[in-house]
């Protein structure tokens, strides 16, 4: 029995010329190994497919891609290690000395408590993000193939997911600016995620991603690079000084969000038609970069830049960078004997909406960094004012909660709290503020806010 396995590579060898990541497929089977002696630099993986078995596998399983490359790739998978008795020269013999061995576990095995991460050399094939989107369209959304791991079942609804924010407009033109001289400047698309069920949909696909859609190191064969001297050599590739090591990257929107920039931009940028007549060269330029295989832009560095800031403010204004908690408004109906409503400041966890911290205890700290519950914030002050400004172009009447030195609450009218409830919420919670809501007004809220009529005789 075969698994099927799908890891993104951002770091490696079997990377584009322009550097850009690739889906890296590959395959385990279960069979009899011998545990692999400990050696500082990747073992081959003994359970694993070779690219042409792999190649032929998916082809009798009519789910092999119509392009795709042989690659190789160091991944840290789960294993098991152990002391051995070394064999002598005499096979049937086993000398004194014993050596440090590993074995990654099988396929579809249960991981014991007590496992370790080793990195391993995996041979498979690599697709760019285009082919591995027209692939992973033709795959299915359920477990009906016992042969395809969690990270493909997790990889189809990524895909599915790209292709229903563009359907519906969700995505932005974007200028990425160069790191190193060695690189270009680029036109991206990127998604527009400043829906409030799309940054829900974005934290379920960063808890639920699987340990495997992460696990690459940055790893480059020595006997490949004296084969392929096209390719500069890497400042991360393993030598005497920087040996063989395990990686593990954590589960961070930031990496689902690359990960769908990519795969969205593959996507439009193949459909892109541009219109330059009569456009400042500036943007005619832009245009003929988004349209482009590779999205390289040749300006100068002021108009890049230019053109970089302008681009930034737009995605700011409808869509500011995710950090790991939001301001938050919570309304609190009066008593039976007041008319005026509350409304209290927060800090709202993004990744567990149940966990806030009100502004007055964000004021109250001497520290840039601030803990709610087991996630932690830093710079909570910066983060609190910035989404109040954002509030108070959707809300005006915030502007009075606003006038203290440091805000943590302030008063609604009835008229006030009808207009946040009704009109106000749901704005804000699209541009990345939390509402908490009294409970009996959060559903159903046409049939329970209005008049209350007392009659007498």
């Amino acid at each position: 029995m075969s698994l099927l396995h799908a890891t993104w590579l951002t770091q490696s060898e079997d990377l584009l010329s322009d550097n850009s990541p690739v889906l890296f497929l590959w395959a385990d089977k279960w069979q009899i190994v011998t545990p692999k002696e400990v050696k500082t630099s990747p073992c081959p993986h003994p359970y694993s497919l070779s690219s042409k078995q792999l190649k032929n596998w998916m082809e009798q399983k009519k789910i092999l891609p119509k392009e795709s490359i042989d690659g190789t790739a160091c991944l840290t998978l789960p294993s098991k290690s152990s002391l051995q008795r070394k064999k002598a020269h005499n096979e049937n013999s086993f000398e004194g000395d014993q050596i440090w061995a590993i074995l990654p576990l099988l396929a579809g095995e249960a991981t014991p408590k007590n496992y370790e991460l080793w990195p391993w050399k995996i041979d498979g094939l690599t697709l760019t993000a285009l082919e591995a989107s027209k692939w992973l369209t033709k795959l299915p959304l359920s477990h009906k193939d016992s042969d395809l791991s969690e990270e493909i079942l997790w990889w189809t609804h990524l895909q599915r997911w790209s292709l229903s924010l563009i359907a519906n407009g969700l995505w932005l033109p974007q200028i990425e600016l160069k790191n190193n001289e060695s690189q270009q400047h680029r036109a991206r698309w990127i998604p527009l995620l400043n829906q409030e069920d799309e940054r829900k949909r974005l934290e379920a696909f960063t808890q639920k991603m699987p340990f495997a859609v992460m696990c690459a190191n940055p790893w480059r064969d020595k006997g490949k690079e004296r084969n392929n001297k096209r390719k500069p050599k890497s400042k991360t590739s393993i030598s005497t000084p920087n040996p063989v090591a395990s990686s593990i990257v954590k589960q961070e929107r930031n990496v689902v969000i690359n990960i769908l920039e990519e795969i969205i931009d593959s996507q439009l940028r193949k459909d892109f038609q541009n219109d330059v007549l009569n456009l400042d060269p500036l943007l005619s330029a832009w245009q003929i970069a988004l349209g482009s295989t590779n999205g390289f832009i040749d300006l100068s560095d002021e108009n890049i830049k230019r053109l970089e800031k302008a681009t930034r403010n737009w995605k700011e204004a409808l869509y500011p960078n995710l950090k790991d908690a939001k301001t938050c408004l919570e309304l609190i109906p009066p008593t039976e004997d007041q008319t005026l409503w509350h409304l209290h400041f927060l800090l709202q966890a993004e990744s567990n909406p149940s966990l806030t911290i009100s502004a007055a205890k964000v004021w109250g700290i001497d520290s840039n960094r601030i803990d709610i519950g087991e996630v932690k914030i830093e710079q909570p002050s910066e983060i609190l004012l910035e989404g109040l400004g954002r509030a108070l172009q959707i809300f005006p009447a915030i502007e009075r909660g606003l006038e203290a030195p440091t805000p943590h609450m302030m008063e609604l009218s009835p008229a006030e709290a009808f207009i946040f409830i009704k009109t106000a919420a749901q704005q804000l919670r699209d541009n990345g503020i939390g509402v908490i809501l009294p409970k009996s007004l959060s559903q159903g809220v046409s049939s329970r806010l209005g008049l209350t009529i007392k009659a007498e005789l």
